[in-house]
């Protein structure tokens, strides 16, 4: 916390909440937003010359309102929860005995975002575009969507995975990253990610399956195969592959030209999970390929393919 007047019930109040805090020391992202909502609100605290224990209903739709001015809604009803959060700590350790956080019955409204993903017939045109690569790079970004499409992986679990991550059990081939809060989720690979794996391995010469000893990472910087790309850079490999697709489909295809302008990297995570949807995947095993925590947010990607809705109904129904 930067150095600022207060008095001592704001001194306390700093000192439980730093303690809060450091339940999530392992954590810097967590940790880093926990302390910036924090900051903001003990700045907030001293400029209206109350504590935590001074803190009512009205108090926090006041600070709501502070809030209004210069935050989104959805990042104010970030702020609130972790507030309630952090609130709901300080009773545990008999700080405070109220939560007034818990007494707000609506957040803030969210205008919802569209998920944009590809249709299969989208992905399809996708994958015939990276075939056939000749190049490490391109053995590299072929891996890379065909990577993020079979696991619905985030791009900072990939580049920061290991080629011994994958392993092989059992049951067949796995690979294991970290997720939000380093927790850790193991994905199946399909036959179709495995001979990618083995090949991409194999334009880097090494072998199959990768070794005990192995470090290296598993996408791997061209000029150092020892060293991982970072996010952004996997971030630049796609939208510079896509923004080709698009020049290419301009002409003939302008409606896909401009999906495949607009595409993103976590178009793939929306994408895999959509298609795993519409191909009959039991929706308790997509919401652990995910790794979603809570089932709800798996289910808002049981959307339909909006081609085939169209031609369903209208050929099926009041035709």
């Amino acid at each position: 916390m930067p150095i600022i007047s207060y008095d001592s019930n704001i001194h306390l109040d700093i000192k439980v909440i730093s303690q809060w805090l450091n339940e999530y020391r392992y954590n810097l992202n967590t940790y880093n937003n926990y302390r910036n909502i924090a900051h903001y609100f003990i700045v907030w605290l001293i400029e209206h010359n109350l504590s935590v224990k001074s803190i009512t209903r009205t108090t926090i739709h006041n600070y709501q309102d502070y809030l209004i001015d210069f935050l989104k809604n959805s990042t104010i009803n970030l702020h609130i929860t972790v507030l309630g959060s952090m609130f709901q700590y300080l009773i545990n350790i008999q700080y405070i005995y109220v939560n007034p956080f818990r007494l707000r019955k609506q957040k803030l409204p969210v205008k919802k975002k569209l998920t944009k993903y590809l249709t299969i017939s989208d992905w399809e045109i996708l994958l015939n575009f990276i075939d056939n690569p000749q190049t490490k790079k391109e053995y590299r970004s072929r891996w890379i969507f065909l990577l993020l499409y079979y696991t619905g992986c985030r791009r900072s679990e990939v580049v920061n995975a290991k080629m011994i991550d994958v392993t092989i059990k059992r049951t067949g081939w796995w690979i294991t990253v970290a997720g939000k809060g380093n927790k850790t989720g193991s994905i199946p690979m399909p036959n179709i990610l495995i001979v990618e794996f083995i090949k991409y391995r194999n334009s880097l010469s090494l072998p199959d399956i990768p070794q005990v000893n192995e470090t290296n990472p598993l996408i791997s910087s061209i000029s150092d195969p020892l060293l991982s790309i970072t996010a952004s850079t996997l971030y630049r490999i796609i939208k510079k592959t896509t923004r080709k697709l698009s020049e290419q489909l301009k002409e003939h295809d302008p409606v896909r030209a401009q999906i495949f302008k607009d595409f993103s990297p976590h178009w793939l995570r929306h994408t895999s999970a959509t298609h795993q949807f519409e191909y009959g995947i039991d929706l308790r095993t997509i919401k652990e390929n995910l790794r979603h925590s809570n089932i709800q947010t798996t289910l808002s990607y049981s959307h339909l393919d909006q081609d085939k809705q169209h031609s369903e109904t209208v050929e099926k129904f009041g035709n």
